[in-house]
């Protein structure tokens, strides 16, 4: 078979097959070869979707979960990022339920105690009547209790049974706060090939005891060995989806220096290993949709360096520093900030800061002034108007 699995079963016509190279199925459903320049309608089959070892797959969604117990909002998110996860969203009633069912088991109860709730952390973040999912999905199932919440926070999912807010999104500005948690990602898409090959080796390969994934284009989605690619000396070969991570393996010597490579119009920063490519003239919404779509976010930086970089991107030079001008010479980022908690869309950690402060409101989407000659040239500020479009943003 031309996708390289075993032919263990045969279903040829009298007198076939021939010394033709093709195969064609008949109407009665025998098997005939025939010559490969001949014209037949061709019939394809795709890989199925898979969860990893471990996770639960929703139908209504083809998700994969992966519920975690007992974390603050910041860990949370930084379990879910280490297996290439966001923290949930959620778009229905029934993807709601089925995140309580998947929570670990309600405690003792806590007699509905609004201090020390019992709940699920979700991706969601509330910035004064602006609500979004860190995965950039649409805030499309308004599902919150309302009744007393801050207008800024982190969304969480009240899962007490017997309270009035059961099965309810709350809203806190706590950042200690000590919930259960679910991480939702993508199913893997694993060739029939690749499953193939697995079975036939009885395991999988490895090399220094990693799992060795095949094929340049399974890094990005399985997550695995992303600093690893292929050489022209020698085929990778098969990978077990199922088993527990074993780390990477280590790379001989002999293989030299890796090549990195971005999409042509990317631009590379070797500090982060990451690509990184500038859009003009969004809103923040559209702007995130374009990321979304070429398999990135909106940028997150994590050092001056990178803050450097991305200004670099789209710098911008004017003197004219008067009220509103800044939002001609401006890069949205990821970066959300609600109430001095603030976050990367992107799920990665909020570890560096550039923060203009001066008069700025406490939430909103932080962007990048890029207009040199200005007090807050280089800086972030922060603004609650979604609807406004800026002359730049930054895919990562």
């Amino acid at each position: 078979w031309t996708d390289g699995s075993a032919l263990d079963y045969f279903n040829w016509a009298p007198g076939f097959p021939t010394y033709d190279p093709c195969v064609v199925e008949g109407s009665d459903g025998l098997w005939k070869t025939t010559n490969c320049g001949a014209t037949y309608f061709g019939i394809c089959l795709k890989a199925q979707p898979k969860c990893d070892f471990g996770w639960t797959q929703l139908a209504e969604t083809s998700q994969c979960y992966l519920p975690g117990q007992a974390a603050t909002h910041d860990d949370a998110l930084a379990a879910c990022r280490k297996m290439y996860a966001r923290l949930t969203s959620i778009h229905t009633k029934s993807e709601n339920d089925f995140i309580m069912a998947l929570a670990p088991p309600s405690p003792v109860q806590q007699q509905c105690n609004p201090e020390a709730p019992y709940g699920i952390w979700t991706g969601g973040m509330a910035m004064n009547g602006y609500d979004s999912w860190a995965d950039g999905t649409a805030f499309s199932y308004p599902n919150l209790y309302g009744n007393g919440d801050p207008s800024s926070g982190a969304i969480y999912l009240a899962a007490e049974p017997g309270c009035p807010d059961f099965g309810k999104w709350r809203v806190t500005p706590s950042k200690n706060l000590t919930l259960s948690y679910v991480c939702k990602k993508n199913p893997i898409e694993i060739p029939p090939r690749a499953v193939e090959q697995f079975l036939r080796c009885g395991g999988g390969a490895s090399m220094e005891d990693g799992h060795i994934p095949m094929g340049h284009h399974l890094f990005t989605s399985t997550g695995l060995l992303s600093n690893l690619h292929p050489t022209t000396a020698r085929q990778l070969a098969s990978v077990d989806y199922d088993a527990p991570t074993v780390g990477p393996p280590t790379l001989a010597p002999t293989m030299g220096p890796i090549s990195y490579q971005c999409p042509t119009g990317w631009s590379y920063f070797a500090t982060s290993g990451a690509c990184y490519w500038v859009g003009s003239s969004n809103t923040l919404d559209a702007a995130r949709t374009t990321c979304k779509q070429v398999g990135s976010d909106l940028v997150s930086i994590h050092s001056s360096e990178e803050n450097g970089f991305v200004l670099g991107l789209a710098f911008r030079y004017t003197q004219n520093c008067t009220k509103g001008s800044p939002w001609w010479y401006s890069v949205w980022t990821g970066g959300v900030a609600s109430n001095g908690y603030n976050y990367w869309s992107d799920g990665t950690p909020f570890t560096y800061s550039n923060f203009y402060g001066h008069g700025d409101p406490t939430s909103g989407a932080i962007y990048l002034i890029t207009q040199s000659g200005c007090t807050d040239f280089s800086q972030w500020r922060i603004t609650p108007s979604q609807t406004v479009s800026l002359t730049n943003f930054v895919c990562k």
